[in-house]
């Protein structure tokens, strides 16, 4: 029995890297490599659907407002602070804060000027 022991210890080891190598194929290479993307997506969907709330609620407003209402206040500050806690980079935010700025424009004044103000606009310098 003593000669079979390490051959039994053996097949064991064999079937155990095995067991590892297949786990470690598991395919989660490819969920990796797109999770990048699919947080740029969310990010991207997430601002276009804030920008959607700012023209509904600037739709309200009739003739030009220096403050507008508190709802175009409060969305107007959700759009900075998702924008802000995103990690688009600076020209991707740059487009963003046009389709922002634009859907406030003429109803809000003093929330184009927030919007304007969060340009990064040192940053695109060289671009």
């Amino acid at each position: 029995m003593v000669v079979f022991a390490p051959v039994r210890y053996a097949a064991s080891a064999v079937g155990l890297t095995l067991v590892l190598a297949a786990a470690a194929c598991g395919g989660s290479g490819a969920r990796h490599a797109t999770r990048p993307e699919t947080t740029r997506a969310r990010q991207l969907a997430r601002l276009a659907a804030d920008v959607r709330v700012l023209r509904a609620d600037a739709a309200k407003i009739h003739g030009n407002s220096t403050l507008g209402t508190p709802q175009i206040q409060r969305a107007t500050s959700k759009y900075l602070h998702d924008l802000d806690t995103s990690s688009l980079d600076d020209l991707t935010k740059n487009r963003q804060i046009d389709f922002a700025a634009a859907a406030v424009t003429g109803s809000c004044d003093q929330c184009f000027e927030m919007v304007e103000a969060q340009r990064p606009i040192p940053a695109l310098d060289g671009q």
